[in-house]
């Protein structure tokens, strides 16, 4: 069994007096344990693959995992639960599952178990070069670097090299940084969903070519499309993708690799901005008619008393 605290492990046992009489009773029983804490923890995420270690040890090596405290490390303990959940790893308690999925790296942690596409994606709330090391090899440089909690392309980095990411990691709050595989592209698209369809079609193109943001609110250029004539794959994705973090009004961005023309789903927003200046925007009047047929669908329906 792992136990699972957000001390560091060498203090746990001398904070946390209380547990002492249970691992002397453990002992005693020959109950095997091991004391792990969140800062040691590391996230490799990808399609269909995802590992999580704790002191360099996956946790899907140990039979059960018991969550002590978590802290202010409780949206990772969410994580940690749905993870185990999912393998038939027991583990305490089970309330850890319904943490809020917020963010990106929830985001893209919750996409990838659904086996939709997503950046090779690394996390640690703490990071040290022997970890960086470790993400080297899972994806190259030059990589991306991004606030787990930012809008408009704002703590959004490029990062070149390894002294690059060592400089922006000292300058910016380790514990909020998620470190992503960079995927060249010309554009990209944000698909607003209402409900089960696709109410507008945006294609956005940087023009700063210094820059590798393609959002608007950074000088991309909006070109909005008919969203019945969207590509099915697109189309697809989207929906699937809005469907999985139960978003019903959301803003899905997905990039297309010049590379390997692959599509990978970056972010979906839970309040994703207008552009009602714009006379190609069919975002307003999509929002209006998914919003009208809520409104009838509420007045239809049998009330519970």
């Amino acid at each position: 069994m792992l136990i699972l605290t957000d001390r560091p492990t060498k203090k746990m046992v001398a904070d946390l007096k209380s547990i002492n009489p249970l691992l002397d009773l453990m002992g005693e029983n020959a109950f095997t344990y091991e004391l792990g804490n969140f800062q040691s923890m590391e996230f490799f995420i990808a399609e269909n693959d995802i590992r999580v270690f704790c002191e360099k040890k996956l946790l899907t090596d140990f039979d059960s995992v018991y969550i002590k405290r978590a802290g202010k490390y409780q949206p990772i303990a969410t994580l940690i639960a749905r993870y185990l959940q999912k393998r038939d790893i027991p583990f305490v308690d089970t309330h850890h599952v319904f943490g809020s999925i917020n963010g990106k790296l929830a985001q893209t942690f919750v996409l990838a178990e659904s086996g939709l596409p997503v950046p090779k994606t690394y996390f640690s709330p703490s990071y040290n070069k022997e970890k960086l090391l470790r993400a080297e090899e899972f994806f190259h440089f030059p990589i991306v670097a991004k606030k787990i909690i930012s809008r408009q392309g704002k703590g959004v980095f490029l990062v070149r090299n390894r002294d690059e990411l060592l400089a922006l990691l000292d300058h910016s709050d380790r514990e909020k940084l998620i470190l992503q595989e960079f995927i060249p592209n010309q554009s990209d698209f944000r698909v607003f969903i209402t409900g089960t369809i696709v109410g507008a079609l945006e294609e956005r193109t940087r023009q700063n070519t210094e820059d590798f943001r393609n959002n608007a609110s950074l000088g991309g250029r909006e070109v909005y499309s008919d969203p019945n004539k969207i590509s099915p794959p697109l189309r697809d994705l989207a929906l699937e993708a809005a469907k999985v973090l139960h978003i019903e009004v959301a803003g899905v961005d997905i990039v297309v690799s010049s590379q390997d023309k692959k599509m990978y789903l970056f972010e979906v927003n839970r309040s994703p901005g207008f552009t009602p200046e714009d006379p190609q925007s069919t975002e307003i009047v999509s929002l209006f008619n998914y919003l009208c047929h809520v409104r009838k669908s509420s007045s239809t329906s049998p009330k519970k008393k």
